[in-house]
């Protein structure tokens, strides 16, 4: 009678221990799944050329995982791409770029395009010395990529000359004040509609392809929103929102102006913000100018 007993406790030991096995194994499973998943999902945004999503994705990636180092190298070269641009360059974003490509060369020393990365975007940073010795350490592994860096560290100039006194088409000063919220960069817009002038702050989006205002700013500019064109648009996170479209008579950003510009009225979803709406790329485009971080400035260039 107590044989079979004995049988039975002995297999439902060997169940129990096979199922503590399993559970962090499964655990173990899913926690990898999800790591993949937002691996391909950062590295379809950057071929999309959507920095922003790549980056929140790679983050993830690296908070599942650590020691990915593909999620880092995506981080950095996410944040390198978001750091730059045509006319404009954000030092702050570029040091996250540096610092996520240095924590993946702890993990993975040897990577040669890491090292490239880092080398272009501490060339970005105007730091030629640190690309130079990247590209010393680079010609020893890889002389193909070697050589694409010799050719940028060639070709690279320093920035432009700003000045921060003087006149510009009747304009007092080439630098204008803002406000500097982490990453945010606040900037002051006068907009002219009729004779109507309302000052507002924006958000500098590089990634925003035109210039947005609140209804609120529209209002105090008389635009008769029955008059605008209707627009619907995704947003960041997929969802579509409906707004407005007008012609702006003047919009004046520190010694620059564009005249007839179209923008686009669009509601506030959300946390209240501190800002009126965005500065896009429709304004921005072919301006020359420096965000200084440090001392909350845009320096205009010539």
């Amino acid at each position: 009678m107590r044989q079979p007993m004995k049988t039975v406790r002995f297999h439902l030991g060997m169940l129990l221990s096979m199922f503590l096995l399993l559970v962090p194994f499964s655990l173990l499973s899913a926690q990898e799944g999800r790591e993949a998943e937002f691996l391909r999902t950062a590295n379809r945004y950057l071929e999309n050329g959507d920095f922003r999503k790549a980056a929140k994705a790679f983050e993830e990636a690296a908070k599942i995982n650590p020691d990915n180092v593909e999620a880092h190298k995506g981080l950095g070269i996410s944040y390198m791409r978001l750091g730059t641009g045509e006319a404009v360059t954000f030092p702050d974003i570029l040091e996250k770029a540096t610092s996520a490509f240095h924590r993946a060369l702890l993990i993975n020393p040897d990577n040669a395009d890491i090292r490239y990365n880092l080398a272009l975007t501490n060339l970005a940073l105007h730091n030629r010395e640190a690309a130079t010795r990247e590209y010393e350490i680079l010609k020893k592994s890889d002389l193909k990529l070697a050589e694409q860096l010799a050719a940028a560290i060639a070709s690279y100039e320093p920035p432009p000359s700003y000045h921060e006194t003087g006149r510009y088409a009747g304009k007092e000063y080439y630098q204008t004040k803002v406000t500097v919220d982490g990453d945010r960069v606040l900037v002051p817009v006068t907009f002219r509609q009729g004779d109507r002038a309302v000052q507002v702050v924006l958000l500098l989006d590089t990634g925003a392809t035109t210039t947005t205002i609140s209804p609120a700013t529209a209002s105090r500019l008389g635009i008769d929103m029955e008059k605008t064109a209707r627009i619907r648009g995704q947003v960041f996170g997929g969802g579509i929102i409906e707004g407005r479209s007008t012609k702006m008579d003047n919009a004046e950003v520190g010694p620059h102006n564009r005249t007839g510009m179209r923008v686009d009225i669009v509601p506030h979803m959300g946390p209240p913000v501190k800002y009126d709406g965005l500065l896009g790329m429709d304004f921005l485009r072919g301006i020359r100018y420096h965000v200084d971080f440090k001392n909350q400035v845009i320096n205009w260039g010539e």
